[in-house]
């Protein structure tokens, strides 16, 4: 059987709607204190979780484009939650 990628996919939206999330509470100048808890959440626990995801996705290149997709968008996070990061610091008055 096929390996299937649903972990990876889940994690992925979940990451990325974070870093979403983020960048539009950043834009409206609209943060929290749970903001706070979920950008330290998502430092300490999805930014090594998806680095090691990448890696083993890396094995599994030639499976389907969906990995090929998944395994790109991985190794893309860090960059994401960098620009997200920069942009509520560009925001900030």
């Amino acid at each position: 059987m096929q390996d299937q990628a649903i972990f990876p996919l889940f994690f992925n939206f979940a990451c990325y709607g974070a870093v979403l999330m983020f960048a539009i509470s950043a834009f409206f100048h609209m943060w929290s204190g749970a903001h706070s808890i979920a950008m330290l959440g998502l430092i300490v626990v999805g930014l090594p979780v998806i680095i090691i995801q990448a890696i083993k996705l890396s094995r599994t290149w030639h499976a389907s484009a969906c990995h090929r997709a998944l395994c790109i968008s991985s190794y893309l996070f860090p960059v994401a939650l960098a620009s997200c990061i920069g942009l509520s610091f560009a925001f900030e008055q």
